[in-house]
């Protein structure tokens, strides 16, 4: 529920997933088969690129483009 929407974000940190909307800077991701909005701190990931979660607050995830 949304009571405990954050807490489990910080278990999320590392993982891949995908841009399921752009993100310019927010937006929202796919890991798993779950979405998440996300955030991207510097510029902007297009929709269906490859994401890494680097952190996350309270609401949403840190994300940055994944290397290939």
């Amino acid at each position: 529920g949304a009571a405990d929407a954050g807490t489990g974000l910080s278990a999320l940190v590392g993982r891949r997933g995908v841009a399921a909307t752009a993100l310019r800077p927010g937006g929202q991701v796919e890991i798993d088969g779950h979405r998440y909005e996300a955030k991207v701190e510097v510029g902007a990931i297009d929709r269906g690129s490859a994401v890494v979660v680097t952190g996350c607050s309270d609401f949403a995830l840190t994300v940055e483009k994944a290397k290939t």
